[in-house]
């Protein structure tokens, strides 16, 4: 699929936004901002990426620091 990299992209960004903040936006605001996807298209990437990821989505600092070591000075 041509736009495979903007599903990653989005479904990454909502997950990372509802994870990190106590108030993030709705879905629904979500294909506003985003003008490529519908609403149901949004909602099932979002529970994919979850699904890939276990719902797990803690990591450690040694796990951080592993995978950004490239781009830390």
């Amino acid at each position: 699929m041509p736009c495979t990299r903007h599903r990653v992209f989005l479904a990454t960004l909502i997950v990372a936004a509802k994870y990190l903040n106590d108030s993030s936006p709705k879905n629904k605001n979500w294909v506003h901002y985003a003008r490529l996807f519908e609403l149901p298209e949004v909602n099932l990437m979002e529970k994919q990426l979850l699904y890939l990821l276990n719902y797990d989505l803690r990591f450690d600092e040694d796990e951080a620091l592993k995978y950004f070591a490239p781009f830390l000075p």
